[in-house]
């Protein structure tokens, strides 16, 4: 048996997607695999409760848009618990916080940590000894393309990266940022490994895709609002002659001809995979334009946070297709991609990803 823990309790179409291809490519080797059903409230707080808290105080703000959002927040979450209901295997229990966990822990063969952001405090407020495997009585342990959403590794966390991590029978990381700030704490062998949703092909993903009934738009699929891509959008879809459909939050933050608001992960498989071009700020947007062979472009909303994606797109080739700003030329942003290069590119990385899957656990 292997278990895996990721942020598989979050509603967001990254987290979720990243989730189902690491198990589903797991199974598709003949393994018998589940994902421990973790649902810390740092996680949950966002489309479960009504009062958002942030390092443990009221957060007034998303408290507000939470009651606001209340209903539609319920809609799209019961899309999401049917997506994990039909594609998921999870443990029969469900933990709410590290004790629980540690005080019956599943039992596995092998345990795995990762993908996605598990190790970035900012979103757990501190350090989360679940996401270290810090609860195995017995077993092997191993993280696949964990990431830490920063450049380096704060000074106080570092003991507990190298305390924890050393402990690990193979690690990966998924920016290679990472694998720097870690063996810069002396930790060693540590590998770069591709996000989940690389381990499965386009088509595996367009089997379960929902196809909206819109075509020829310029799909925007955003994490918060920004000007930038507001005034991009309108640019390109205008240049292009292109609708704008839109996956952005509650409100129609942005200049879109169709706002969805209740997309679950199929229907956002399917609005990406049909869209003639995609601007995102999201990594795994970025991901799975890739994924998807489309014309995109990627901004960059936080700096600090932005290591994953100009990772990723170095790794493709691609790192012009970060917009910078709307008044610069955008022409270069039009053009469409040769996918030919980057598949070759991104192959050899996969491959590698998968080598480290094949070579930690008996595929």
């Amino acid at each position: 048996m292997i278990s895996i823990i990721t942020m598989s309790s979050a509603c967001n179409y990254g987290a979720l997607l990243q989730s189902y291809a690491l198990l589903k490519y797991l199974k598709n080797n003949n393994l018998n695999v589940q994902i421990i059903d973790y649902r810390p409230y740092y996680v949950t707080q966002e489309y479960d409760g009504l009062i958002y808290f942030t390092s443990g105080k009221i957060n007034v703000k998303k408290s507000l848009n939470n009651i606001i959002s209340f209903v539609p927040r319920k809609i799209k979450k019961s899309k999401f618990i049917k997506f994990i209901r039909e594609n998921i295997t999870m443990t029969s229990k469900q933990y709410h916080n590290y004790e629980e966990l540690k005080n019956n822990p599943p039992i596995s063969d092998y345990y795995v940590a990762g993908s996605d952001q598990i190790w970035n405090s900012d979103l757990s407020f501190g350090i989360d000894p679940a996401f270290f495997l810090d609860f195995v009585q017995s077993g092997k342990k191993l993280s696949y393309a964990s990431s830490m959403g920063h450049a380096q590794i704060p000074i106080e966390e570092q003991r507990y990266f190298n305390q924890y991590l050393s402990s690990f029978d193979a690690v990966s990381v998924r920016e290679n940022t990472a694998k720097k700030s870690l063996e810069a704490i002396g930790l060693e062998n540590i590998e770069q490994t591709m996000d989940p949703a690389f381990l499965l092909s386009k088509e595996e993903y367009m089997k379960i895709a929902v196809w909206p009934k819109y075509g020829n738009y310029l799909f925007v699929y955003s994490l918060g609002y920004n000007k930038t891509i507001d005034l991009l959008a309108s640019r390109i879809a205008k240049k292009l002659n292109l609708r704008i459909v839109s996956i952005a939050g509650f409100r129609n933050k942005y200049c879109s001809d169709y706002r969805i608001r209740f997309a679950g992960p199929k229907e956002f498989l399917g609005y990406l995979a049909k869209a003639s071009y995609v601007i995102t700020d999201s990594f795994h947007g970025t991901v799975f334009s890739l994924i998807f062979h489309r014309n995109f472009s990627t901004v960059i909303r936080i700096a600090k946070r932005g290591t994953r994606i100009e990772s990723l797109l170095s790794v493709a080739g691609l790192y012009d297709r970060i917009a910078t700003g709307v008044n610069n030329d955008v022409e270069h942003l039009l053009k469409p991609i040769d996918y030919s290069q980057v598949n070759i590119l991104l192959k050899k990385q996969i491959d590698n990803s998968k080598l480290f899957l094949h070579k930690n656990i008996s595929l």
